[in-house]
């Protein structure tokens, strides 16, 4: 197991490093100055020279990329050029937000998918699973922008059933709908994925034995099919809260959460290159971590599975 965890420790570094490395060259070869857009359209090119020495924008970018690899084995992100206060404080102060907008909309995916992923399995063809066909395509073909927008109108602006944005108190009854919106759109690849689990299973020989030996249906499920679709189910579960943890942007900005996303978004538009970094760098961490404890957790679900 230890060995395991140093391997892929080995593994997270030579990632994180090779993302790093990708977002840094992409922020620098995005068309756009960050100390004019600092300065405003109307600054004096003194004025836009003085902001690139205090960044060290004049430097060569081979050197600014070698003194952000040293400022971040040191733990430093580098200081906000929009905020001018500290990348890696600034994440985290916005970090409980998007951690309850990702555990409420995997909550949700669970709740919604499984249920219905499970009946349209147990009734193949019937009533239930065109419904959770429709269910299905209606969920992956919405845009999650669209789907949020849908649910503030409906939701909050006609019936007034929620609040229409931003955050207050108390805090869940801001958090129902960005949490839904991200749960409706994972709920769908949960119902798909786990009917055609199911479905295989349920139609493989040793169950066809199974229910000829007269063996009750409870028992199949318990014994058999679970354990064989809790792995997948795991799987996606770890990918989808490593993914929110990052930042659900599209999500925060549409409900006016103080998220991580949104905070992305804001750098985004004004080119604070040490912020974007820091939230890829960290939304990496958070999909790494997520990663290895997943794999772990086969151990624990499938006997079948060693960690080698």
């Amino acid at each position: 197991m230890w060995k395991y965890l140093g391997k892929r420790l080995g593994w997270t570094v030579v990632v994180i490093w090779g993302v790093m490395t990708l977002t840094f060259l992409i922020a620098y070869a995005v068309p756009g100055d960050p100390a004019r857009l600092i300065a405003g359209p109307g600054a004096s090119a003194a004025t836009v020279a003085s902001i690139h020495r205090q960044l060290g924008l004049d430097q060569p970018i081979w050197t600014q990329y070698l003194e952000y690899c040293w400022r971040l084995l040191q733990g430093n992100f580098g200081i906000s050029f929009l905020r001018k206060v500290p990348v890696l404080p600034a994440i985290l102060q916005r970090a409980p937000v998007t951690a309850m907008v990702a555990v409420g909309g995997v909550i949700f995916e669970l709740l919604i998918g499984i249920p219905i992923g499970v009946l349209a399995a147990l009734r193949p063809g019937s009533v239930w699973d065109r419904v959770a066909t429709i269910f299905a395509l209606l969920g992956l073909s919405a845009p999650s922008f669209w789907l949020g927008l849908f649910l503030l109108y409906y939701l909050a602006f006609v019936n007034s059933w929620f609040p229409l944005g931003g955050v207050g108190s108390p805090l869940i009854y801001y958090l129902v709908l960005p949490c839904l919106t991200v749960g409706l759109n994972g709920a769908a690849w949960y119902s798909r994925m786990l009917r055609s689990t199911m479905l295989d299973i349920l139609q493989a020989p040793y169950m066809q034995m199974a229910r000829a030996k007269g063996v009750p249906g409870w028992l199949l499920l318990r014994r058999h099919v679970l354990p064989n679709v809790i792995i997948p189910i795991i799987t996606m579960v770890g990918m989808d809260f490593g993914y929110f943890l990052g930042g659900v942007l599209i999500i925060e900005v549409v409900f006016g959460l103080p998220g991580i996303g949104q905070q992305a978004w804001q750098a985004i538009q004004v080119l604070d290159i040490p912020m974007i970094m820091g939230t890829v760098i960290f939304a990496a961490m958070a999909i790494v971590v997520m990663n290895v404890l997943v794999d772990i957790s086969y151990v624990l679900f499938d006997p079948r599975v060693r960690v080698g």
